[in-house]
């Protein structure tokens, strides 16, 4: 039971990551959704269609002047190892240190496949 739970976190961690970081479903899903305005998307195409090489992700660090919140959805590290500590306090147990491992292991051999 114990390795199932670490799989499916693992798992879990990096579809997040994926998403949040290769693709531009955040952004598809906010405008569907209506809250665009909620999370800047509306000034961020306005930005976009400045300079195209601008992401999200980049335009959240100029909007927020790198504030603390922008750094850490910003960075995949961090994102994982936050994500493995909350998981071991939801779960109440130590053994799932390893999924800060695996998922920084998976998430960087994804993101090298996804760019070639």
């Amino acid at each position: 039971m114990d390795i199932e739970i670490t799989l499916h976190l693992v798992a879990f961690i990096n579809t997040v990551l994926v998403i949040w970081f290769k693709t531009d479903a955040f952004l598809v899903y906010a405008r569907l959704l209506g809250v665009s305005k909620l999370f800047k998307i509306n000034k961020f195409d306005e930005e976009y269609k400045k300079d195209f090489t601008l992401d999200y992700l980049t335009f959240l660090s100029m909007e927020y002047n790198n504030n603390f919140v922008t750094k850490l959805i910003s960075c995949p590290i961090c994102i994982i190892v936050w994500g493995g500590i909350f998981s071991a306090i939801y779960f109440g147990a130590l053994y799932l240190c390893p999924v800060i491992i695996l998922s920084l292991i998976l998430y960087f051999l994804m993101s090298k496949l996804m760019d070639q």
